[in-house]
């Protein structure tokens, strides 16, 4: 069976959904890594990455799930969100998401590649799974790319 989730463009009204979503599947791992989550240095990047690309809003029906942001580079797609609510985890939402990423990648014959907190270990599995390898590392972050 097919899961059943569409996604839209994102629209300023949902600047504080956006910003919840990012909070609930990341704040852990910022606090891991940097020892707190700086809320008004959060929102402030967060405005500002969200008025600079085009996100999308997932949706489960007619609720928002998750948020997602692919930005395009010259030679690669850059997976910079792919954030879902922890009650749309676990489901195959993200790996659908993931998968819908990987054929835009294919389309135009570029890699995907992606920054996930060191500290994040359940997510580079998540990624590893899906085909991307760590090709950089910095004690905050690796680097991991797939595709073409």
């Amino acid at each position: 069976m097919a899961l059943a989730f569409t996604t839209r463009s994102a629209v300023p009204a949902d600047v504080e959904f956006a910003f919840a979503v990012t909070e609930a599947a990341m704040r852990s791992y910022v606090e891991q890594t940097w020892g707190e989550w700086k809320a008004d240095w959060q929102r402030e990047h967060h405005e500002a990455s969200f008025k600079a690309v085009p996100h999308e809003v997932v949706l489960v029906g007619a609720a928002r799930a998750g948020i997602l942001m692919v930005s395009e580079a010259p030679t690669y797609l850059q997976l910079e969100k792919l954030y879902l609510l922890p009650e749309f985890q676990n489901q195959g939402f993200g790996a659908a998401l993931l998968e819908q990423v990987l054929r835009r990648g294919r389309a135009i014959s570029k890699p995907v590649c992606l920054r996930v907190l060191a500290v994040n270990t359940s997510a580079q599995r998540f990624y590893a799974r899906h085909g991307f390898r760590i090709i950089e590392r910095t004690a905050e972050r690796y680097v991991m790319a797939a595709g073409t």
